[in-house]
C-alpha cells in the first residue's frame, strides 16, 4: 500500500508548497520531492538492501508532513523599499569574514600538504581513515585538541564564507570568495577522503542560481554588468567535470571500485544504496530493543549535535563520565551491520541512518513532528523573504538550511560542525547589520 501512498502523498505536498510559495521549485517542494522519491526506491531493493517496515516509512511520511504543514502556516512577508547602496554595504560588512578566512587558509593548507604524503605511503582507503579520523590518536592530527578544533572552528569559517560565496557570487558577481573557499573545500575533502563534500559543493552552486532567479526585483532593476551566458556555462561545466574527477580519484583511494564489478552494480551500489541505506538502518535500529536508540531518550541533544559537543568539551574538564551525544551515536553507528542480500552476498553498511535517527532518538514520534514543523516554517519564511525583498542573509540561511534537508538522508548534518556554528555565525552577523542600521549607518531592517 505504501508504495502507492508515497508518490501521492509526495505529489500533494509539491502542490501545497506551490500554492504557498507560488514556485514550482521552493525549498520545501524539492525536499518533499527528494525524499519521497528514495524512500519509494527503498521500496524495490535494487541493490538489495532489506525493504524498511510500514511504520518507519509512517514516520518519514510523518516527519514530510510536519514539514509542509510548518511551510503552509508562514504569514505574509511585507515587501520593503529596495536600497541600491546596501549591496556594497553588506560586501564592506563581510570583510572580517575575510579576515578570518584568511587566518584560517594555512591549517587547510597544511593539513592537506600532510595528508598527500601520507596517501602517497602504504596508508589508503579505510585504513587511512579509520587511523586518521577513527577514535583515539591521529596519524594526521596527532594527539591532542588539534582534530576537534580543526573541525570546530577551521571548518565552520570555511563553509559559512562558502555559502556566502554562492551567494555573492550569483548577486553581485564577486568570484573571489566562491573560489577561494571551493578550493579549500575541496583540499579538506580529499584530505578525509570524503566524496560528499563534492556532491554538498556542486548542489549548493545549482540551488544558488536557482534561487536568484527566482527573485523578484533583482533581475528587473538592479543594475550590474551581465554576465555572458557561454562563460557561465563553461564555468559551470568545467566546475562539474572538476568534481566529477575528484570525486573519482578520491573513490580510488578508498579502494571501492572492484575490479569485476560492472557499470550497473556501481551505479546500484554508489547511489542507490547510499540514498538508501539510510532508512534501512534507521529500521534496523528501531525494531531492535536492544539498539542504543531504544535505549534512552536525550531530550533534544542528539539534534543539537555540534552544540551539545562544545559543551560537553567544557564539563568534561570536571567530569570525565559524560559523553556528547553525537560522538555516542557516531562510535555506536561505525560497527558495520547486515542491512541486505545481494546475490547471496551480505550488503554492509556503517554511519548511514538520516536525520530521523537523532530526532527519534531525542524525543520519538513527537520530535519527528516539531521539529520537522519548525523547520520548515523557517525554511519557507527565509525564502519569502528573499523572494520578496532580496535579503541576502535571508538567501544564505536559505541554502543553509537546505544543505540540512538535503544531505541529510545520509546522516544528521544537522549535528554537524558544518551547520550550528554556521547558523549561529550568521544570526550573529544579521544582527549586527541591524544594530548599525538603528544608527542609519547601514542596511534598512528586513
Amino acid at each position: 500500500m505504501q508504495m502507492y501512498a508515497i508518490p501521492l502523498m509526495t505529489f500533494f505536498f509539491v502542490i501545497s508548497s506551490y500554492v504557498k510559495t507560488r514556485r514550482v521549485f521552493n525549498p520545501v517542494g524539492i525536499l518533499c520531492f527528494w525524499w519521497g522519491f528514495w524512500l519509494y526506491v527503498s521500496n524495490f531493493s535494487l541493490a538489495g538492501l532489506y525493504v524498511p517496515s510500514f511504520y518507519t516509512q509512517f514516520l518519514y511520511m510523518l516527519m514530510l508532513t510536519a514539514m509542509v504543514f510548518g511551510c503552509l502556516c508562514v504569514p505574509s512577508v511585507r515587501r520593503v523599499v529596495w536600497d541600491e547602496t546596501r549591496g556594497q554595504r553588506i560586501l564592506g560588512r563581510w570583510n572580517l569574514m575575510r579576515i578570518l578566512l584568511l587566518a584560517v587558509s594555512p591549517i587547510v593548507v597544511f593539513y592537506f600538504k600532510k595528508a598527500l604524503g601520507l596517501l602517497s605511503m602504504d596508508t589508503v582507503g579505510s585504513a587511512y581513515r579509520n587511523e586518521a579520523f577513527g577514535a583515539g590518536d591521529s596519524i594526521l592530527f596527532g594527539a591532542g585538541y588539534a582534530q576537534p578544533l580543526y573541525h570546530a572552528f577551521v571548518i565552520p569559517i570555511v563553509f559559512m564564507s562558502f555559502i556566502a560565496g554562492v551567494v555573492f557570487y550569483n548577486v553581485y558577481r564577486q568570484r573571489l570568495l566562491l573560489w577561494w573557499t571551493v578550493l579549500l573545500l575541496c583540499m579538506d575533502a580529499v584530505m578525509m577522503l570524503g566524496r560528499v563534500s563534492f556532491y554538498i559543493m556542486f548542489s549548493m552552486m545549482l540551488f544558488g542560481a536557482l534561487f536568484h532567479k527566482q527573485g523578484l526585483r533583482l533581475n528587473r532593476n538592479h543594475s550590474r554588468q551581465k554576465f555572458d551566458k557561454s562563460k557561465r556555462w563553461g564555468v559551470s561545466l568545467g566546475l562539474a567535470v572538476g568534481l566529477i574527477v575528484l570525486t573519482v580519484l578520491v573513490s580510488n583511494l578508498r579502494g571501492i571500485k572492484s575490479e569485476d564489478a560492472d557499470l550497473r552494480t556501481t551505479i546500484m551500489e554508489i547511489v542507490v544504496n547510499y540514498h538508501t541505506g539510510g532508512f534501512v538502518m534507521f529500521d534496523s535500529e528501531r525494531r531492535d530493543p536492544r539498539s542504543l536508540l531504544n535505549s534512552k531518550m536525550t531530550y533534544g541533544r542528539g539534534l543539537l549535535g555540534a552544540l551539545d559537543t562544545l559543551t560537553v568539551w567544557g564539563i568534561r574538564r570536571f567530569d570525565k563520565s559524560i559523553r556528547d551525544v553525537s560522538g555516542e551515536i557516531g562510535e555506536y553507528l561505525h560497527d558495520y551491520r547486515v542491512l541486505g542480500q545481494n546475490q547471496g552476498i551480505p550488503v554492509l553498511m556503517n554511519a548511514f541512518a538520516t536525520i530521523l535517527y537523532p530526532l527519534y532518538f531525542d524525543g520519538r514520534e513527537i520530535m519527528v513532528f516539531i521539529v520537522p514543523w519548525f523547520y520548515g516554517y523557517w525554511l519557507t519564511l527565509l525564502y519569502r523573504r528573499w523572494i520578496q525583498n532580496e535579503d541576502i542573509h535571508s538567501f544564505m540561511l536559505v541554502l543553509l538550511l537546505l544543505y540540512v534537508g538535503i544531505f541529510s538522508i545520509f546522516h544528521s548534518f544537522a549535528a554537524d560542525f558544518r551547520f550550528w556554528p554556521v547558523l549561529l555565525g550568521f544570526i550573529t552577523l544579521h544582527k549586527v547589520v541591524w544594530r548599525y542600521n538603528h544608527q542609519g549607518i547601514l542596511l534598512p531592517k528586513n
